[in-house]
């Protein structure tokens, strides 16, 4: 559904709908789970993945790994290493 007089047309998420939460949910655990691997250290996306599989014991591993684009975003939220 739109809201009304919206100019973006962007939908308005239905909050009563369980599969929203869950999408949101498992966004952020996604981004959590990334971030601690890249702080334990510098890694590449398909380590991340393995990394994020084998610390939740599978929840968030092969069947439902961190997109690429979740693996970016938390990789550029990351403060920026020193330069040399």
């Amino acid at each position: 559904m739109n809201t009304p007089g919206s100019t973006t047309g962007r939908k308005v998420p239905d909050y009563t709908d369980p599969g929203y939460w869950h999408g949101t949910i498992k966004m952020s655990l996604s981004k959590f789970f990334v971030l601690c691997e890249l702080h334990r250290q510098p890694m590449h996306g398909y380590r991340v993945v393995q990394a994020v599989a084998r610390t939740t014991n599978g929840c968030c591993g092969p069947m439902w790994p961190p997109s690429p684009t979740a693996i970016r975003s938390a990789a550029r939220r990351r403060a920026p290493r020193p330069t040399r």
